[in-house]
């Protein structure tokens, strides 16, 4: 008999497997809720224990983060769940209670789940600022959306809505990592124009030749933040060719990296700046 996986309540093993049997093969994630002994308990899976547990519930928070396939979770959250109406507590989860709109919730893996907005509605108001943004850019990008939609979650008097309109001005869901929005903030704090993120380059008959993660067209500079998988030898090689085609259109290359950002954010402004005037901006830097 092939065993059922989980996440599933103990109470549906029971007519089929023995007491035994279920101490062999499978492991508790919460109390009555269990996974085959082959599967990986990771924050995804606890995640979606906590929906078996309460079917009635909608994922939501860093657990709705996390169905949705944002990969920048924070250490040791806590599963969340929004139930309706009070439920018995458990320990290690978190329990909110209201009432969600349909737009607001989505089927993921077969679990309701808040949409992408209303899971960055509801984290970024708990976040730092900048973490804030971070969060927004991560969960647009990955639902392809525009981050101004998370202002139709808004309800009158909730906590931290008061930046959000400030967050959602600056986020941009164009950018493919958290360190893409830390460089992106940290230059447009510097006093130059905003970026455009993802920007495509095109040959003649349409095709797409290259994408940058963030480019001031007008001034032909374009900037790449290169995170540990570009020393990778495939990626490398194609970082080294995307820089010389565009090099041969005439368009300054410049690279950002998490030690620049973090330790010597002051050349990067200033290599930008350096660019940019090459190019014709009138700036004041």
């Amino acid at each position: 008999m092939k065993l059922p996986v989980g996440p599933i309540r103990r109470a549906k093993l029971l007519p089929i497997l023995s007491e035994r049997a279920i101490a062999r093969e499978y492991r508790p994630v919460l109390p009555g809720i269990y996974v085959r002994a082959d599967q990986t308990i990771d924050f995804a899976m606890r995640s979606k224990a906590l929906g078996v547990a309460y079917p009635e519930g909608v994922l939501a928070g860093w657990s709705a983060a996390a169905l949705h396939g944002y990969r920048y979770l924070p250490e040791n959250p806590l599963p969340e769940i929004i139930l309706p109406r009070p439920a018995q507590r458990r320990s290690g989860v978190w329990i909110r209670y209201g009432e969600l709109r349909a737009d607001e919730v989505m089927d993921v893996y077969g679990y309701d789940v808040t949409t992408h907005t209303r899971t960055a509605y509801d984290l970024a108001r708990r976040l730092d600022f900048d973490e804030a943004i971070a969060l927004v850019d991560g969960l647009c990008h990955l639902a392809l959306c525009d981050p101004k939609r998370i202002l139709d979650s808004i309800t009158p008097r909730a906590r931290g809505i008061r930046r959000l309109p400030e967050i959602v001005e600056l986020a941009d869901a164009g950018a493919q990592s958290p360190w893409e929005t830390r460089t992106r903030l940290l230059l447009m704090r510097a006093g130059f124009p905003r970026p455009i993120t993802q920007h495509m380059f095109n040959g003649d008959n349409g095709q797409i030749l290259a994408i940058v993660d963030m480019a001031w067209p007008e001034y032909r500079v374009a900037l790449e933040y290169q995170g540990d998988h570009h020393r990778e030898r495939v990626q490398y090689s194609k970082d080294v060719l995307r820089q010389n085609l565009l090099e041969r259109l005439g368009w300054d290359v410049i690279t950002a990296t998490k030690e620049l950002v973090t330790r010597y954010p002051d050349r990067l402004v200033e290599r930008v700046a350096m660019a940019l005037k090459r190019g014709g901006w009138a700036g004041s830097r």
